[in-house]
């Protein structure tokens, strides 16, 4: 019988590539999904039968996962906020030492359950320094009695920096075997049987900011680095085939495109493109820097 992983965030943008993938590849899926999304998910990815089972997660934070990581071999967890979908105090909350991380929820729950091999969806900023280059080593400067006081930018890098310490702490204090997936700003397709997500333009993730090109304004979005979706949910897949941390030491892995985001290639190619372009209305909404 193929290994059965539990992917967190599985409705969301990137987790609905990871459960793709993960099908397509002869896996079997427990996903986590909130509300309506457990049926959208269920039709989807209806022709993967039995593979695929989805449970109702109303809160990662607080959640219970006793049920839902019987009989787990692997988990991915993918499920996060970004800044401009939650307000700063709201996403610091989230990782306060006074309130459960989410991340660190699902991490403890699983090394209860004897689950060791463990893939987290990071992010590039827990790098970032004040150097123009940097590498897995590196690690983003923040204060640690920092609370909502700052953008939500500076709150998100502060809490995915804090967020991703803990768990390397975490997961050296009990053998885990855990592998970060850390990249940057990430466009592309939805996954497959996802319909269109517009207006919504929460549910689009980082790919929000192509859209803020199609509704010009008096200044371009802000870009920098970035990777497609599909590759970023390739990752995480490959990481859970990949050598154990007892081998290769920490298994931090910073992504990024070799190639550079070309505003003037993306007006000219929206431009020739337009007549297959649905109107999006209002401006979507700025959710940067990352």
């Amino acid at each position: 019988m193929s290994e059965l992983v539990f992917v967190t965030g599985a409705s969301g943008f990137l987790g609905s590539h990871i459960v793709d993938q993960l099908l397509e590849k002869g896996y079997r899926v427990r996903a986590a999904a909130r509300g309506s999304k457990v049926a959208e998910l269920q039709e989807s990815y209806a022709k993967f039968g039995d593979r695929l089972e989805v449970v109702g997660v109303p809160d990662i934070i607080t959640s219970q996962f006793t049920d839902a990581l019987n009989g787990v071999n692997a988990v991915i967890h993918s499920a996060a906020p970004l800044p401009g979908k939650a307000e700063p105090e709201i996403i610091w909350k989230a990782r306060s030492p006074g309130a459960i991380d989410g991340t660190l929820n699902v991490v403890r729950q699983a090394q209860s359950a004897g689950i060791t091999r463990i893939i987290v969806t990071s992010s590039i900023v827990t790098a970032l320094n004040s150097r123009n280059s940097f590498t897995d080593k590196d690690w983003y400067l923040v204060d640690k009695n920092q609370g909502a006081e700052g953008s939500a930018q500076d709150v998100y890098r502060a809490a995915k920096t804090l967020a991703e310490q803990e768990l390397w702490a975490f997961g050296d204090a009990h053998q885990l075997d855990i592998t970060t997936i850390n990249p940057p700003i990430f466009y592309g397709p939805l996954a497959q049987g996802f319909s269109q997500r517009t207006p919504n333009f929460a549910a689009l993730s980082t790919d929000v900011i192509l859209y803020r090109f199609l509704k010009p304004s008096s200044s371009f979005p802000w870009t920098a680095a970035y990777a497609d979706v599909r590759d970023v949910a390739t990752a995480h897949i490959l990481a859970l085939t990949g050598p154990p941390s007892s081998a290769v030491s920490r298994k931090r892995i910073l992504l990024s495109s070799p190639h550079g985001f070309v505003v003037k290639d993306v007006s000219s190619t929206s431009t020739a493109q337009s007549s297959r372009i649905d109107s999006i209305g209002e401006r979507p909404p700025r959710i940067l820097p990352l």
